[in-house]
């Protein structure tokens, strides 16, 4: 949980930032996580470590996305080995 909520302040903080709106109710979007990292790992430990990430960016609070359901939902996961150690976030409406 401590997680997530950190993930809530950078995410609020960075759609202030650039401007970004909340999702609308109901509206469909393709979200894109790229993980800039020195080592990959699993694939299916990757999509398991963005758990919390992805809760953050639904929730109520920052609403970069309306719910992380399959309706509402279209995700793609991207590793890429480099020494950046960065995690980028994109979303396309559908």
């Amino acid at each position: 949980m401590k997680l997530r909520n950190e993930y809530q302040l950078l995410i609020k903080s960075e759609m202030n930032k650039n401007k970004i709106k909340k999702s609308d109710i109901k509206e469909k979007w393709k979200v894109v996580i790229i993980s800039n990292r020195k080592r990959l790992c699993d694939f299916d430990n990757f999509v398991a470590g963005c758990k919390q990430l992805l809760d953050a960016l639904s929730h109520k609070h920052t609403g970069f996305i309306y719910d992380d359901s399959p309706k509402y939902l279209d995700i793609e996961y991207i590793q890429k080995k480099n020494k950046l150690n960065t995690t980028e976030v994109y979303r396309v409406k559908i």
